[in-house]
């Protein structure tokens, strides 16, 4: 074979493998979602990608007044471990019901102050918002938490490596 049909049969095959695991832009997901206010911070540089984006399977609700530790013990206790910006973006497309306060732990970003924030879907008087909910604080009887069921290769998300992972 000629070194260019090589080169151009190998760039095909790189393209077509791109494709079949092409992972979803922040950006993306969340034109997609159509919200009425959208945290600027909320960006694929601040929220990073990483690893697959995997589907929801659980809504966690506790009725009770929680810290981000705690919420994280009780997630690992049930064997899920939280899920990922991106995850609960590509969930709330079709599934979120467009007004329950829904937390996605799984995405942390640290701001310039070194608070830690994670995502969060809500709705208020202005409409369907994708906001930032403060690590530090608690989290109120409303709020409801997306998660994925861990797998063998998945490790857990301590309060300890968080803080290790994002400063």
């Amino acid at each position: 074979m000629p070194n260019s049909q090589r080169v151009i049969k190998e760039a095909m095959l790189r393209q077509t493998s791109n494709m079949e695991t092409k992972q979803p832009t922040l950006e993306s997901l969340i034109e997609k979602n159509k919200f009425d206010w959208v945290n600027p911070n909320i960006t694929s540089k601040n929220f990073p990608l990483q690893g697959k984006v995997e589907p929801v399977e659980e809504i966690l609700y506790f009725n009770e007044i929680f810290s981000t530790d705690e919420i994280l013990k009780r997630l690992d206790e049930r064997g899920y471990r939280p899920v990922t910006v991106y995850e609960l973006l590509t969930w709330s497309q079709k599934s979120w019901n467009g007004k329950d306060f829904v937390v996605a732990l799984g995405s942390v970003w640290r701001d310039a102050d070194g608070f830690r924030y994670v995502a969060c879907l809500y709705r208020d008087a202005s409409g369907r918002g994708l906001g930032l909910g403060w690590v530090g604080s608690v989290w109120r009887t409303v709020c409801r938490f997306a998660a994925v069921r861990k797998s063998l290769d998945t490790e857990t998300i301590s309060p300890h490596k968080m803080e290790e992972e994002h400063g």
